[in-house]
């Protein structure tokens, strides 16, 4: 696999380990087990909910139960943590005038049964298992696409062109006295020892590299020979970035590869180099741009940049929504701490209402988020 890479410019996983317990009765219980910005979830509704995620076995863990509607505060708390969510994620779509499609809807069904199916990869098992789940699966569908459909509105703001010219000029130092590389790759061996690293070449697989090196440069007769070349190459060993380093300053490769950056700095631009000998192969390279980069030369950086950006903007937003959300949890299932913005277990909770019940459990959960019922 290479080694060169470019320089940088749950559903499913809330495993507890509590074994604190709250009991539903039966026959169900009145009123209201949440409400979030004027937003209700009925304790029968949360109560149903709980019993089909149970029953379904949808909660990543055996639910031992020898009392009917008995149920662990770490899945209560957890399940009513993700609908304060679903709320405030259904509010900003309403603020935003965002719709949520039935094409989102049917996508997000997929990933449901995908996240439900977990390390299984089962399709047909996580769709069998989602459409246990009964009113729950619907909630639980529209959070996915809701939240995706925020998620991609924070995309197209930081990528518009607009943002990146943004970008671009508040950072405009960062893109002086830079040059953009791609490097076609031919490692000498790919093998490696017990621990998984990378062993030494020989002295025959180093030349063997060498004129394989040699024979794909003296192959390339245009631009796109060498793009396509490097890509296919970099495919080969691994890599998804098609050879492409992106545009760095001088120096950047200096300690890794210090051949590559001295190659970087002295080639006229647009020729491909000879080949280079590195550690454990031959490199050949080719420097598209050098010196102070224009807007159109780190567009592709920029919209990396601004993708990254996107997901802390929108994960940034969402703690801060959910700690000011006007948030009411029946005593029963705990209570609103607005300082963490979740809600906790009933203080001293350690054993159901009239009976003990230990278990441990999870909800799903998806790291795509999204609407309320």
């Amino acid at each position: 696999m290479s080694r060169l890479r470019r320089l940088p410019v749950l559903l499913l996983a809330l495993l507890f380990a509590s074994s604190a317990l709250l009991a539903a009765c039966s026959g169900g219980r009145s009123g209201v087990a949440l409400t979030v910005n004027g937003v209700t979830l009925t304790n029968d509704e949360f109560t149903s909910w709980l019993s089909a995620l149970t029953s379904a076995k949808a909660v990543g863990a055996t639910f031992d139960s020898t009392v009917k509607g008995t149920y662990s505060t770490n899945l209560t708390t957890a399940l009513l943590n993700q609908q304060v969510e679903f709320a405030v994620v259904q509010s900003e779509l309403q603020r935003r005038h965002i719709t949520v499609s039935s094409s989102d809807l049917a996508s997000a069904e997929t990933t449901a049964a995908q996240n439900l199916a977990g390390s299984s990869g089962d399709a047909a098992t996580g769709k069998a298992l989602l459409d246990k789940l009964g009113s729950f699966k619907k909630a639980y569908v529209r959070f996915i696409a809701g939240q995706t459909a925020l998620e991609k509105a924070y995309a197209r703001e930081q990528g518009s062109t607009e943002a990146l010219r943004k970008l671009y000029e508040q950072n405009q130092k960062a893109f002086q006295d830079q040059a953009c590389v791609t490097v076609l790759e031919v490692l000498a061996t790919t093998a490696t020892d017990a621990s998984g690293s990378p062993l030494t070449p020989t002295s025959a697989q180093m030349a063997a590299a060498r004129a394989k090196t040699q024979q794909i440069r003296d192959g390339i007769t245009s631009d796109a020979d060498f793009v396509k070349a490097a890509a296919q190459m970099a495919a080969q060993e691994g890599s998804t970035n098609g050879g492409d380093l992106g545009c760095a300053a001088k120096g950047a490769y200096a300690s890794q590869v210090p051949a590559l950056d001295q190659a970087i700095w002295s080639l006229p631009v647009g020729e491909v180099s000879q080949p280079i000998s590195v550690k454990d192969g031959y490199l050949l390279v080719r420097v598209s741009a050098r010196g102070d980069l224009s807007f159109e030369q780190v567009k592709s950086q920029l919209q990396e940049a601004a993708a990254q950006k996107s997901v802390t903007d929108y994960q940034a937003w969402l703690a801060r929504a959910i700690r000011r959300a006007d948030v009411a949890v029946d005593p029963l299932w705990g209570s609103w701490n607005p300082k963490t913005g979740a809600v906790v277990a009933p203080v001293g909770a350690t054993s159901s209402i009239g009976a003990k019940v230990r278990s441990t459990t999870s909800i799903p959960r998806t790291t795509t988020t999204a609407s309320t019922p």
